[in-house]
């Protein structure tokens, strides 16, 4: 009896293994990005207290896009767009505003651990440091830098995981 349900059991187990590896193609692509550790920065954040959202998607294994934006008066308005690019070896992070008088901010990936990732661009005033950090289903985004005055400047963002607020 064992020897007539062995073929059975083992196309079971070859289809569930099969289905696994699919599933995980996904988690294996944003591996391949460099943030294996922090794949939880994909999907929709919630700013606390406004109606700005910061949205991040899976392109593919070299990119992850991401933008925010608020609503106002029932229309989407786009306030800055991200890219998270691998390059070679490295890990970059581009930002850059709607507002043209704000230039293209690049900072390349200085460390990463479980929930947070650190870019640096010591050749910038501010920021010169972005740290985007995962508490539980909220992520703390901190802009550091010095000002035109030499002085140092922080500012941070706070985020709650959400679904989107504003249909694309």
């Amino acid at each position: 009896m064992i020897k007539r349900h062995l073929p059975l059991s083992i196309f079971l187990i070859a289809g569930i293994l099969l289905t696994s590896c699919v599933a995980s193609k996904k988690f294996t692509e944003i591996s391949k990005l460099g943030i294996k550790k922090n794949f939880w920065l994909l999907g929709s954040w919630n700013q606390n207290k406004s109606n700005t959202v910061e949205e991040w998607k899976f392109i593919n294994k070299n990119l992850i896009t991401g933008r925010m934006y608020s609503a106002v008066k029932g229309d989407t308005i786009i306030a800055e767009t991200y890219k998270l690019e691998r390059k070679g070896k490295e890990v970059f992070f581009t930002m850059k505003s709607t507002e043209s008088t704000i230039p293209q901010v690049e900072m390349k990936l200085k460390s990463e651990t479980p929930g947070v990732l650190i870019f640096e661009n010591p050749q910038q005033e501010f920021p010169r440091t972005i740290s985007i950090k995962l508490d539980g289903t909220s992520k703390t985004t901190l802009f550091e830098g010095i000002n035109k005055d030499g002085e140092g400047v922080t500012r941070d963002f706070y985020f709650t995981k959400s679904e989107p607020a504003v249909k694309k």
